[in-house]
């Protein structure tokens, strides 16, 4: 994070009904990147549910 920087956003999605397939998480990731201005950071936990092609 830049020391000019003000804040630190989080951003988040969650479904109720079960989980987020491949293409809904490029969706919100590419989302993210179009509405933030600056470099982005994704923490990804790599468990075996978030693995996609």
């Amino acid at each position: 994070m830049s020391p000019r920087a003000r804040r630190l956003g989080s951003y988040f999605a969650n479904r109720i009904d079960g989980y987020f397939g491949a293409g809904e998480v490029v969706a919100f990731l590419r989302n993210r990147l179009r509405s933030v201005p600056g470099n982005v950071l994704v923490v990804w936990d790599g468990g075996p549910l978030t693995r996609a092609r």
